[in-house]
């Protein structure tokens, strides 16, 4: 791993802003190799153990992009899954470090829940991520 920095041009998802301006995307490491596969196993392949290494990760790359932008947040949402992919999973995957970091920054967690009946939102750019959401 190395220092957080911002990687919007190499987020090949963000072509799906809706025209709008990309949201910061922040990094500790290029998804490939070594990496990917730990990202891959946690996410997609019931690997709960990680957990323990991504947590302290994770709050490390939080506190050093809030340092950075210079602000601490006052809430911290994770992206939802859908229901399908957290039936899959066996849990919202995203929970225990979402959870982690807000602890970590004094900020409240809270989740975030898709709208029943709603598809997957891979594919989809920020507008209908939104609109598949419900706080």
């Amino acid at each position: 791993m190395g220092l957080t920095r911002r990687v919007e041009r190499a987020a090949p998802r963000l072509d799906h802003c809706d025209g709008h301006p990309p949201l910061p995307v922040w990094a500790m490491s290029r998804y490939d190799g070594p990496v990917r596969g730990l990202i891959v196993a946690w996410k997609d392949h019931g690997r709960c153990d990680l957990d323990r290494l991504l947590i302290p990760i994770a709050r490390h790359a939080a506190h050093d992009i809030a340092h950075t932008i210079g602000f601490r947040p006052d809430y911290v949402v994770p992206a939802p899954s859908h229901r399908a992919a957290r039936r899959q999973r066996g849990r919202n995957h995203l929970e225990p470090l979402a959870k982690a970091i807000a602890q970590s920054l004094g900020a409240q967690y809270a989740p975030m829940l898709h709208k029943p009946g709603r598809g997957d939102q891979v594919g989809q750019g920020v507008r209908g991520r939104g609109a598949n959401a419900v706080a």
